[in-house]
């Protein structure tokens, strides 16, 4: 009888960690406030409303282009960040994962970084940059001179640095890794898909990442700030 109770108990424990470890992402995506499938979130409709906001700057930028940057800079941070990356929060982390789609299949942080941006209306090369290297993606996408190499500092000097600059949006580039840092509401943010627990695209405050305490390379590519690649997503 002992026997056979404990053979239950470990069944049921065995059950109960197999489920978890495959509704990780839903148990994240709900603690965070996200949505459980792309149509609950209406990823496609949050990418259309964007668009519409973009072609708006687009006929603006042809007047005042100056006042455009500064509209798109904010735009595009604020867009990502509370509608764009909400959709992603729980999807499945792969290291071959490239799905298209938020809450199905899976992806890795190379592809998570190229289809945001896509999506968002960037023009990129999707799949050539997700599979080279980060520094080299940054590099591609990112004027020199809002590129930064935070390599020396330590967590707090690479947090105060970034809320040094105000609210915008990077590409970070690690040893091993990629995603995005969003400095938001006087917080600093990695969103990313982890390769470590939950397995899953998280947003992180920077301070919390063991990703980012780990990596001894910290390449960031302001993106929101860059002039050019911002007008290159105005006028796509």
């Amino acid at each position: 009888m002992l026997k056979k109770t404990k053979f239950w108990i470990f069944a049921i424990f065995l059950a109960l960690v197999i489920s978890g470890w495959f509704l990780r992402g839903n148990f994240y995506n709900w603690y965070h406030g996200g949505n459980f499938n792309s149509q609950e979130c209406r990823y496609n409709e949050k990418c259309k409303v964007l668009k519409q906001d973009r072609d708006k700057l687009q006929r603006d930028f042809q007047r005042n282009p100056s006042s455009s940057i500064k509209k798109a800079s904010k735009l595009f941070t604020r867009a990502m960040y509370e509608q764009l990356f909400q959709c992603w929060y729980g999807t499945s982390w792969s290291y071959s994962g490239t799905t298209e789609t938020p809450q199905e299949g899976s992806i890795a942080c190379g592809y998570f970084v190229t289809t945001l941006l896509r999506d968002a209306g960037v023009p990129i090369k999707r799949v050539k940059l997700a599979q080279c290297s980060s520094a080299e993606m940054i590099q591609s996408l990112v004027d020199p001179a809002y590129i930064y190499n935070y390599n020396r500092l330590n967590m707090s000097e690479f947090r105060s640095a970034i809320l040094k600059k105000g609210e915008h949006l990077y590409i970070i580039g690690l040893d091993n890794h990629t995603g995005f840092i969003a400095c938001i509401d006087k917080e600093v943010y990695f969103i990313h898909s982890s390769g470590v627990s939950p397995f899953c695209v998280v947003k992180e405050k920077i301070m919390d990442s063991g990703i980012l305490k780990k990596s001894s390379w910290k390449l960031c590519g302001a993106i929101s700030k860059d002039h050019k690649f911002l007008e290159r997503w105005i006028k796509n």
